[in-house]
C-alpha cells in the first residue's frame, strides 16, 4: 500500500484500512453487548452508526499520524539522505586498512625501554613519515 492517508470518510487509503479493521473488531462485540442488555435493534443500529462515525475520525487521525511519521521528506533536498550508515571494507578501502594494519604493527613491535615515550614517538614518526594517513574512506553508504 502506498503511503496514502485517505479521507475523513474512510472511503480510501490507510484511513479505510484502519477503519475496516476497527469496524470488524469492535462492531460485533458492541452489537452483542447491546443485545444482551435488551436494546431494541433500531437503537443498536443508531449506536453503531454513531460509533462508526467516531471510528472514522479516529482512523483518519491514526492514518495521518502514521503516514506523516513514515514519510521522510529529506531536507534541504531529496538527494540528501535522512539517515545513513557508512560501511568500509577491505575491498573499497584497502589503502586505509593496509595503513591501519601497519600502524598497529608499530605498537605491536615496540619494545619498551627506559625511554618509553621517546622510543614510541620515534617509532610513530618514522611510520608516518613514509606512510601519510589516508585522507578518505570510500566504502558504501546504506
Amino acid at each position: 500500500m502506498a503511503l496514502n492517508i485517505g479521507d475523513r470518510d474512510a472511503t480510501r487509503g490507510m484511513t479505510k484500512v484502519i477503519f475496516d479493521a476497527m469496524d470488524a473488531e469492535l462492531r460485533p462485540p458492541m452489537e452483542q453487548s447491546l443485545r444482551d442488555t435488551g436494546s431494541p435493534e433500531d437503537e443498536i443500529q443508531k449506536a453503531v452508526i454513531k460509533a462508526q462515525a467516531n471510528w472514522r475520525q479516529l482512523s483518519f487521525v491514526i492514518a495521518s499520524g502514521l503516514v506523516s511519521s513514515l514519510r521522510r521528506d529529506p531536507s534541504p533536498s531529496p538527494a540528501d539522505p535522512v539517515f545513513g550508515e557508512a560501511f568500509s571494507s577491505r575491498v573499497e578501502d584497502a589503502v586505509f586498512w593496509d595503513w591501519l594494519k601497519g600502524f598497529v604493527g608499530v605498537f605491536q613491535s615496540w619494545a619498551p625501554t627506559t625511554a618509553d615515550g621517546v622510543n614510541l614517538k620515534n617509532a610513530i614518526n618514522s611510520y608516518l613519515s613514509g606512510k601519510p594517513v589516508p585522507e578518505q574512506l570510500r566504502g558504501i553508504l546504506q
